[in-house]
């Protein structure tokens, strides 16, 4: 489904279109277009190739897995986190449409080089997830358990380590399940997904 998106900017409105996999990239498209305006560049060339974009590693790309036997899409969010495109991945998946009892699994790892407001942006970002009474949140990283801790959200599930996630989840998964994998390029997520990128359906 294609999605068109009104930018205002000075009176003026701007419209183009982006697929609903392209969405959780939207703030990446407007600096670009801002880029354009900002500098005078016409735009109407960089409007007319927004779907055709690619989603690339790290950022929003689907990949057909193989986790336990089952065979389920993983959609790799772990290239970098701040605390809106956090909110953008949980409103991906929140929208992402399901069949067949199919089920979403969101892991969040932490969002580095906050500032003294770290603490502050990773409560806030449960208290959003509280929101959208979102089920299978699995959250990892010593600031993602403090602000879990001062949340006091017993919906979400707070797992440390790598084996034990991948524990957990083999009996939590079934086939043509979705596993959003989020956080910054140094946590633990940006590993884990590359373990899950080994059993990559070719």
């Amino acid at each position: 489904v294609n999605h068109k998106i009104t930018l205002s900017y000075k009176n003026k409105k701007i419209n183009f279109l982006l697929n609903y996999n392209q969405l959780q990239q939207l703030d990446n498209f407007l600096i670009c277009i801002l880029f354009f305006i900002y500098n005078k560049i016409k735009i109407n060339n960089l409007l007319s190739m927004t779907m055709k974009v690619p989603l690339v590693e790290g950022r929003g790309l689907h990949h057909k897995i193989v986790f336990s036997n089952k065979q389920i899409t993983l959609i790799d969010e772990s290239y970098n986190a701040s605390p809106q495109t956090m909110k953008n991945a949980i409103n991906y998946i929140e929208n992402l449409d399901t069949k067949n009892n199919q089920k979403k699994f969101l892991l969040l790892g932490e969002m580095l080089e906050l500032g003294d407001n770290k603490l502050k942006f990773h409560i806030d970002l449960l208290n959003y997830i509280v929101e959208k009474k979102l089920d299978n949140i699995i959250i990892c990283g010593e600031l993602m358990k403090i602000a879990l801790e001062k949340s006091n959200n017993v919906n979400i599930i707070c797992i440390m380590n790598i084996q034990s996630i991948l524990k957990y989840l083999r009996k939590k998964v079934s086939n043509n399940d979705f596993i959003l994998i989020k956080g910054s390029n140094s946590s633990l997520t940006n590993q884990l997904a590359k373990d899950f990128l080994i059993s990559e359906v070719k």
